[in-house]
């Protein structure tokens, strides 16, 4: 329960569950695998991948709720990738915490919305960094932050924007198959 088996380089394996409505027409958990390499391959360990979540408005909200609302209905299917930092990185590693979101939108304006949002909400001031990606109905969020109340988290805006690019790139990978 709360389990499901998808299939991996290695064969089959278990991610998570949310139980949230899933109904993507591309391959959205071979896109968090994927995603979770990027992170594991970069200064983060652990990922673990959770399927048909959802995309919280809370990372997105107080830019244009009105719009934000509505858009947040065209997604198809959702999940959440969230990965621990490696002990070596930092003394209070536990304290960090990164989390994608990977949505699949009914269209690309819906998916675009999303973007602009993101991009507009990056630009003010937060207790928590974001980078976003977009490819026709396919919309990434990337963000990073401290659980410790005041403290800065070990991403920065400038630090977290590396993953962008790469973000893209499995995006436009799956996208175009």
């Amino acid at each position: 329960m709360g389990h499901t088996v998808v299939e991996t380089k290695g064969g089959p394996g278990f991610v998570g569950w949310g139980f949230k409505s899933y109904q993507p027409t591309y391959p959205l958990d071979q896109l968090a695998l994927a995603l979770a390499q990027l992170l594991k391959r970069d200064k983060y360990g652990r990922a673990t991948v959770t399927l048909a979540t959802e995309l919280p408005p809370f990372w997105l909200s107080s830019v244009d709720d009105k719009a934000l609302k509505p858009v947040l209905t065209a997604v198809r299917g959702a999940v959440r990738i969230n990965a621990e930092l490696r002990p070596q990185e930092s003394a209070d590693y536990k304290q960090h915490v990164i989390m994608i979101f990977l949505a699949e939108l009914e269209d690309e304006a819906a998916a675009g919305s999303l973007f602009r949002l993101s991009q507009e909400k990056q630009a003010r001031p937060k207790d928590f960094v974001m980078a976003a990606a977009q490819e026709g109905r396919l919309f990434c969020l990337a963000v990073a932050r401290s659980f410790t109340a005041g403290k800065a988290g070990f991403e920065t805006q400038v630090s977290l924007q590396r993953f962008s690019a790469d973000i893209a790139e499995v995006l436009k990978s799956q996208y175009q198959n």
